[in-house]
């Protein structure tokens, strides 16, 4: 049952993940575009463009890697839970 809802849990964490992610994101570029209109004049404005471009581009990323990472655990988890299922229950023993 705990296995279950972890497992469940799991498959869909990314959306919500992703879902996040992607509102920082454009959160953060629409704040970063207006920045960077208003400090046209300036020369550090070249360089906050490029910063907030190189974030926006890992922030869309993360969200492929964090899913990417889950399947794998969960495919290993699989593995790992039908092989326990499929090997016999283990009888101790006997010390004669």
């Amino acid at each position: 049952m705990i296995t279950a809802m972890l497992d469940l849990f799991i498959r869909h964490a990314h959306y919500l993940t992703y879902g996040l992610l992607l509102w920082l994101s454009v959160a953060h570029f629409v704040a970063a575009f207006q920045t960077s209109r208003a400090d046209t004049a300036r020369r550090s404005a070249r360089f906050t463009v490029s910063l907030d471009r190189l974030l926006l581009v890992i922030s869309a990323l993360l969200p492929t890697l964090f899913s990417i990472h889950m399947q794998r655990y969960l495919d290993f988890w699989h593995v790992v839970t039908r092989q326990a299922a499929a090997s016999p229950p283990r009888t101790p023993k006997q010390p004669w």
